[in-house]
């Protein structure tokens, strides 16, 4: 299977005072966004000049409790915890043409659990992404979900035109070969450099902006 990378994901406590603190980091404005109505999330968006984007996410107080786990870790204490202060890189999500999305082998290949594909909408777009029962990150966040948008103006071209620029995702885990082996062969045509480090599970993002190039951290 075929993927590329869609987007990365911030996660916030407050998606208001989240958005205030990254678009000034990057010195943007988003261009977008909605609720996530069986998630219990909402979330914000900006378009990333690299083939994918930029979403900004929060647990809607607004929004009753999903019935299930909410995505991205965003139940757990532990990663509520570490959200008080500026908006966290906690994940990236990865894109395939194929729908329906049925990832059976992928996942036998990847030897995690990648969750069940579900089907998901915002507005008018609709989408399947894998999700885990649990909502977890598979590896830590060092696998990505995979989505299958049934959208043909899906947000890495619909948005508008930005001025932020995608240069490396680096992935720092404990065990940088079968990450790199699960992804090789199936990450294709990327402009995006992926460079591996061992260590604590975490995320960084070198993102070019109109006031130079500036880390995003996980």
């Amino acid at each position: 299977m075929q993927i590329n990378l869609d987007h990365l994901v911030f996660a916030t406590d407050d998606l208001s005072r989240g958005e205030n603190l990254l678009a000034e980091r990057l010195g943007i404005t988003f261009a977008g966004g909605g609720k996530h109505e069986r998630m219990g999330t909402h979330n914000r968006v900006v378009r990333l000049q690299s083939g994918c984007y930029l979403e900004l996410i929060a647990i809607d107080p607004t929004a009753p409790a999903p019935s299930q786990a909410r995505w991205f870790d965003l139940d757990t204490p532990q990663l509520q915890a570490q959200l008080k202060g500026f908006p966290k890189l906690v994940h990236w999500v990865v894109r395939t043409k194929q729908v329906p999305l049925d990832l059976t082998s992928f996942a036998d290949e990847w030897k995690i659990a990648l969750g069940k594909p579900t089907a998901m909408q915002r507005g008018s777009l609709q989408w399947e992404i894998t999700l885990p029962s649990d909502g977890k990150r598979p590896a830590g966040g060092a696998l990505p979900y995979v989505i299958a948008w049934h959208s043909e103006s899906v947000p890495p071209f619909s948005l508008p035109e930005s001025h932020l620029h995608l240069h490396a995702l680096h992935i720092t885990t404990p065990n940088p070969p079968v990450v790199q082996q699960a992804l090789q062969g199936h990450l294709v045509d990327s402009p995006i450099e992926l460079v591996f480090h061992t260590g604590e599970t975490r995320l960084q993002a070198l993102v070019e902006t109109p006031q130079g190039q500036k880390w995003l951290l996980g």
